[in-house]
């Protein structure tokens, strides 16, 4: 189960969207270190995923180019950092200005700010439950109802496809 919510604020470039997801038989180490580090070929939206500086075991600097249907190609430079926090995970993804990641011409660069917290699901086991904020700024001219189309439709489906593969790759 995903939902998804989107809210458009007038007069401003930012969304803010709100994910809320279930999984069973994952664990939420799991999901959160699908984030940290997504497959290669995985995603139908990322063409390009590099490590930029590992920090820490829980923290690292990365390179990420996404192409969705419909728009010109975005990019983002982010520190991405989980923690445990109880019986839960929290996953926090943060835009970053990077001199050695310089903008690349006929590529937008966006802006993203998301906290994700994975915790177990306290009435039904082997269950996850998952939700994230984020702001974020897709830069560039992109009409609201294109926006609004792409950004729900592939939101659930690449969850979908997380779930799936998480699942077959279970050790």
């Amino acid at each position: 189960m995903c939902k998804i919510y989107q809210r458009k604020y007038e007069g401003l470039a930012n969304d803010l969207l709100r994910i809320d997801a279930s999984m069973k038989g994952i664990t939420c180490d799991e999901l959160v270190s699908y984030f940290m580090k997504p497959p290669p070929g995985q995603s139908s939206m990322i063409q390009e995923e590099k490590d930029i500086e590992i920090i820490d075991d829980n923290t690292k600097v990365v390179y990420w180019k996404f192409k969705m249907p419909l728009m010109s190609a975005r990019d983002n430079c982010m520190k991405i950092t989980k923690t445990q926090q109880g019986d839960g995970t929290f996953f926090v993804c943060e835009t970053v200005d990077r001199p050695d990641v310089p903008e690349i011409p006929g590529v937008v660069r966006m802006f993203v700010y998301t906290r994700g917290y994975a915790r177990p699901n306290k009435e039904l086991p082997d269950t996850i439950d998952y939700t994230e904020m984020t702001v974020m700024n897709m830069g560039g001219y992109m009409p609201a109802r294109l926006l609004n189309m792409v950004l729900a439709s592939e939101c659930e489906k690449e969850f979908r496809s997380m779930h799936k593969y998480l699942l077959s790759n279970k050790k």
